[in-house]
């Protein structure tokens, strides 16, 4: 069969590869991500064609068009196949914004080490504990290889569903992945660890224990296998002593997971008097408010928004990525050049759009036949990510309502406002209030989190903090918003900005 020369610049590599082969084959190990899970919808998977040809149909050469994009430079991957020798210009994905966790807690000392583990959809946070000491000795952090098959939890619960092959396959990635980061740490340390502690979502759960996940993927929406996960690290083929136990904590149910559980320990939720509330602003928005009398939890339809994903010029929090900006100018993490706009700066974006008045209270563009607005030379908004955005906005704002209503209780009755997730470090709490994502709130009510899920997971690595869980899931009500009358009127309401953006001193 007639074979090929495809390099990659600026890292210079190159390979081998048959007639037609698919270009998402080729670019995904090189750092390209399939938002939409490959299916031609979102264009995320661009990459410059510096020399050679590659054939594009008029579905590309729309959707080239959608991201003003010349069609003589730019392929869209997961639309394209190699048919002749090719050179490929793919911009160097810039390092994350480990989300990780340094907070203390009370803690009785044990023998040798342990292992916690945040298993997010998009990244995968991993600690080496001294159980001794408490101190971190470690901490790593991936991409979670199963982004590959979409950004959203949804695209990959229907790619499992497909076929027990499919279902193995994405557990298999998720365990790689973890033992990939393991072998990171120091081989000594890694010989007298005893336990690893996993934390995620349910889906993550289902997936990581290859579990039939087809409950979670239809209503009710709930898996029948929610408990815990145990292991031996030699059954998951993890480099650690044999008779290491390896526990994925429970999900509390209803695609809220053990990552909201080991938060709502982390910020000792079951034991105060007060409201406290919870906010997960990742893909899955899972929220939980509640006391030591009673807890409620339920998960929102979020979409990756937040997360940078399915916004036009939108990124994770890496190198490059615009997280602040306003009037005056804007800053990047790292403070590189700029290559596009995370969750944060998102936010920010859309607070400077409705003070400038270039867009109403209902998200559309003021001035007429524009379907963009600039934010710097090279990055804009369109009216497409401004929607989405509502949407995402919409589901968090309408969800915190619910749960309010629940308890019975006014966003003034609650104590502490929890932001966690890779959003709630970033974010500028002042301008998330006045554009109405954390309607109503006062600044003064917010904590930012930076991994309230890994926190939980480290104290689970003890022994005397493990009694907890049980108590949390004793008092956890779910909140189901899908069957709850008001959902809709509140959600629709909520996708609204305010009226009249608050000054300062209103917040």
């Amino acid at each position: 069969m007639m074979k090929h020369h495809v390099r990659i610049e600026p890292i210079g590599l190159e390979e081998e590869v048959e007639h037609l082969t698919p270009l998402r084959d080729v670019v995904a190990k090189h750092g390209v991500e399939f938002p939409c899970s490959g299916k031609g919808r979102c264009g995320n998977c661009k990459v410059k064609l510096l020399k050679g040809n590659i054939e594009i149909d008029n579905k590309q050469k729309t959707l080239l068009e959608q991201k003003h994009l010349d069609n003589k430079d730019w392929r869209i991957a997961c639309l394209s196949t190699v048919t002749e020798d090719i050179t490929l210009y793919i911009e160097p994905r810039g390092k994350e914004v480990i989300q990780t966790d340094y907070s203390f807690f009370k803690f009785q000392p044990e023998k040798g080490y342990g292992i916690a583990i945040d298993l997010g959809s998009t990244t995968i946070v991993s600690q080496l504990i001294n159980l001794q000491t408490n101190q971190i000795e470690d901490t790593t952090m991936t991409i979670n290889s199963q982004t590959f098959y979409g950004a959203d939890i949804i695209s990959r619960l229907s790619y499992a569903m497909k076929s027990t092959t499919h279902l193995k396959q994405l557990s298999n990635l998720v365990r790689d992945d973890i033992r990939t980061q393991i072998r990171t740490f120091d081989d000594n340390k890694r010989q007298k660890t005893r336990k690893v502690v996993i934390v995620g979502n349910s889906v993550m759960h289902n997936l990581f224990g290859c579990i039939n996940i087809t409950n979670l993927a239809t209503y009710p929406f709930q898996s029948p296998n929610n408990a815990e996960l145990e292991f031996y690290a030699d059954e998951l083929e993890f480099p650690l002593p044999p008779t290491c136990k390896v526990r994925f904590l429970p999900n509390m149910g209803h695609f809220v997971g053990s990552d909201i559980l080991a938060g709502i320990q982390a910020i000792k939720m079951q034991k105060q008097e007060k409201y406290q509330l919870l906010i997960d602003l990742g893909t899955n928005g899972e929220i939980a408010l509640g006391n030591k009398y009673n807890i409620h939890y339920a998960s929102t339809a979020a979409g990756p928004a937040f997360e940078g994903i399915n916004i036009s010029q939108g990124m994770r929090a890496s190198s490059g990525a615009i997280y602040r900006i306003d009037s005056s100018g804007y800053k990047t993490i790292n403070n590189t050049k700029a290559k596009g706009i995370c969750g944060s700066g998102l936010i920010d974006s859309i607070y400077l759009l409705l003070k400038e008045k270039k867009i109403d209270n209902t998200g559309a563009i003021i001035e007429s036949n524009c379907h963009r607005l600039p934010l710097t030379e090279d990055i804009y908004l369109t009216d497409k990510d401004i929607r989405e955005f509502q949407l995402a906005k919409g589901a968090i704002s309408a969800g915190i309502q619910i749960l309010l209503d629940e308890a019975n209780i006014t966003i003034s009755e609650v104590e502490h406002v929890y932001l966690s997730g890779g959003l709630g470090n970033y974010v500028d709490e002042d301008k998330a209030i006045r554009i109405g994502l954390l309607d109503g709130m006062k600044k003064s009510q917010i904590l930012k989190m930076n991994n309230s899920a890994l926190m939980g997971a480290k104290e689970n690595l003890f022994e005397n903090n493990n009694t907890e869980m049980k108590i949390i899931l004793a008092l956890a009500k779910h909140c189901s918003l899908e069957t709850n009358t008001k959902f809709q009127d509140i959600y629709c309401e909520k996708l609204f900005f305010p009226n009249k953006i608050p000054n300062d001193n209103n917040i």
